[in-house]
């Protein structure tokens, strides 16, 4: 095993280097994904589009070289000085790439970058007081100075262009009730923006809040009327006006005086113009101060209640007759001047027309009340509800049976009788006047041909109907074949051969269809009638015959009995 050792372990170095010496020198190609960082940009510019940008880099060279290579063995940096303002696709030169020795750079993808360059400037942005919360009731926020007003930005010109202000952190005015200095801070951030950092303080002015409110204004009455007169109201108008002060004082009210007006001894209605009063001092009217009082005076008045009768017009249908009237309420309680009420013990309702009306009539008519007399439960109508009862009639009809089922297929109803044929109807007139028969529970018809009797037959009465004499009726029913007529054509009986040198060129039948009379199941099974037979044999020329129809069956019946066959016959 160990005889030649040295050579053998010779060999093997041998054949080592060889093959490393084959692995290096053969060539591959591989691609890898390289970043692309911007080294510099030319003065006064900033790039907007700050992203990462990625390309391909397909590469050559010693596979044994490439195997030890990744992305981050490659580098990729692009000089962005000679480019100015814009939008601009920068070329990706393969100097850019900075790849190990020995390994070529075969190809770049993309071979181009877009970037967004833009001038950097400086700006004076304004800015936004932002407040929270409410001051104390009554206060209100008139204005907020801040100082600065605004604030110098540095960035890109395109995006300083979008911001036209800054807001401000919130400024809390919570329970406020005078003037405040506040310092604040701007929390604005925005990607290639700067700004000096400075101190900010807001003024906050707060001042009472003024309302505006409509308030009723009230008039009283000093005084006493003359006897037998009373102040019924006291209008003033405008009933209500506008005031305006600070707001806690102004919630504080709740009307406006106009005064007191003397009606000493008066009986007629009298008017004043006042002039108002501020209600609360820093209380003005903003619109007007002038308001009329008119106090109305007017005689005393008195109450009485009284029954209401009411009024009827008018005649009942004539087949109903007029019952009892009721009137809800019956009595009414009435106010009004005393020389209006003396005397009155009753009042009528207006008119409550009865004519034609049927079963019951409820109406809700006014009531008839003397002038300046109004009702005292506040209603305008009362119910007057007329019952009418139904007047009774007699009459004499005649008995119609009903069926609830068909004859037999074959059969129809030859004849029904009824024993008696008329009954004698009582009930409410309205009802029998329309009523021109009485049937009888729907029955059955017999299956047999022939006269069937059915006694004790229920007659059916309509609602309302009171009594039928006799309740019941004898009915018998007598079936008959179904007789049916249909027409049907006619087809000449033909027989023997015509003699020799003669053909027979057409066949005329008139009429060329007759009418067949039988029962029903006979006629419906046939669908042609044939003639008696006609010989050929001895046709000689063009020949009209009358011929005899040919009942196909017993029962049956042809119309007409025979037609006219014309043969017309030819030389050969």
């Amino acid at each position: 095993m160990f005889d030649n050792l040295p050579l053998k372990l010779f060999s093997l170095l041998l054949a080592s280097l060889v093959w490393l010496f084959v692995m290096g020198e053969e060539h591959s190609e591989r691609s890898y994904t390289v970043p692309v960082q911007i080294s510099r940009l030319a003065d006064g510019l900033v790039l907007l589009n700050e992203e990462d940008y990625v390309v391909e880099v397909q590469v050559s060279g010693p596979r044994g070289i490439l195997n030890n290579l990744s992305d981050n063995t490659f580098t990729a940096t692009l000089d962005l000085v000679p480019y100015g303002k814009g939008e601009v696709d920068v070329a990706i030169p393969r100097e850019a790439i900075k790849a190990p020795k020995g390994v070529n750079i075969t190809r770049i993808r993309p071979a181009t970058v877009r970037v967004h360059l833009d001038s950097v400037v400086e700006k004076r942005i304004p800015l936004k007081a932002v407040v929270r919360g409410e001051p104390d009731g009554g206060y209100e926020v008139r204005g907020v100075q801040l100082d600065p007003p605004s604030i110098s930005l540095t960035g890109p010109e395109t995006l300083l262009t979008q911001i036209t202000e800054i807001p401000t952190t919130p400024i809390d005015v919570t329970g406020l009730t005078g003037d405040a200095t506040v310092p604040v801070r701007v929390e604005f951030q925005r990607h290639l923006v700067s700004w000096p950092a400075r101190p900010l303080l807001a003024q906050v002015v707060v001042v009472p809040h003024i309302v505006t409110r409509a308030l009723p204004v009230v008039a009283a009455v000093t005084g006493t009327v003359r006897d037998g007169y009373e102040v019924t109201e006291v209008k003033v108008t405008p009933e209500a006006v506008v005031v305006r002060g600070p707001q806690r004082l102004v919630e504080g009210l709740t009307q406006v005086s106009a005064g007191a007006v003397d009606v000493t001894d008066r009986h007629s209605p009298l008017s004043r113009q006042v002039t108002l009063s501020p209600p609360a001092e820093q209380v003005s009217f903003p619109e007007t101060d002038r308001v009329a009082v008119q106090v109305e005076i007017s005689e005393r008045q008195e109450e009485r209640e009284v029954t209401i009768q009411p009024l009827l017009h008018g005649e009942v249908d004539r087949d109903f007759q007029r019952g009892t009237v009721q009137v809800i309420p019956d009595r009414v309680r009435l106010r009004g001047p005393y020389r209006r009420l003396q005397g009155v013990k009753q009042v009528d309702t207006e008119t409550v027309e009865i004519g034609g009306a049927r079963l019951l009539t409820v109406a809700h008519p006014g009531l008839r009340l003397p002038a300046a007399v109004e009702r005292m439960d506040g209603g305008s109508t009362v119910t007057v509800i007329v019952g009418l009862e139904e007047r009774i009639a007699h009459r004499t009809l005649t008995v119609r049976p009903t069926f609830k089922n068909d004859p037999p297929a074959d059969l129809q109803v030859e004849r029904v009788e009824v024993r008696p044929a008329e009954v004698e109807v009582s009930g409410p007139a309205h009802l029998l006047r329309d009523l021109k028969e009485v049937v009888t529970k729907p029955l059955h018809l017999p299956a047999k041909q022939g006269r069937s009797p059915l006694a004790g037959v229920d007659l059916l009465l309509p609602t309302g109907v009171a009594k039928v004499t006799p309740a019941r009726v004898e009915v018998s029913v007598t079936l008959a074949p179904w007789l049916v007529h249909r027409r049907l054509p006619v087809h000449p009986t033909l027989e023997g051969a015509l003699p020799a040198g003669l053909r027979l060129t057409e066949v005329v039948v008139v009429p060329g269809q007759v009418e067949v009379v039988g029962p029903r199941r006979g006629v419906e099974a046939i669908t042609e009638l044939a003639t008696a037979p006609i010989s050929l044999v001895r046709a000689r020329a063009t020949q009209s015959l009358t011929v005899r129809v040919v009942a196909p069956a017993a029962g049956l019946e042809v119309t007409p009995a025979e037609v006219a066959v014309t043969l017309r016959v030819e030389t050969e």
